[in-house]
């Protein structure tokens, strides 16, 4: 993955009609670098971000409910997995 994004950006660089030198080379190969975490743990922050989103949904709908309708909630999940459900 990180070969793949200073190739590119090399080759434009190049193609731009600038000299591609060590005194450019060296510090972007650095910054890609230092990209490549955040890049590869983007995807699960996004997940973990949906999955706590609905969990707090659920938690507030089922804070919400009055006190005689809490079997009801319970009972209304009772043959779903909840996941996925929209619930």
């Amino acid at each position: 993955m990180v070969s793949l994004g200073p190739r590119p950006c090399a080759q434009v660089y190049v193609a731009c009609g600038y000299e591609l030198t060590a005194a450019v080379a060296f510090p972007s190969l650095a910054y890609f670098q230092l990209l490549r975490f955040p890049l590869v743990m983007l995807p699960s922050t996004i997940e973990n971000c949906v999955n706590g989103l609905i969990a707090l949904r659920r938690l507030q709908a089922f804070l919400e409910a009055r006190s005689g309708q809490k079997n009801s909630y319970l009972n209304r999940h009772k043959n779903c997995s909840c996941r996925g459900c929209g619930c």
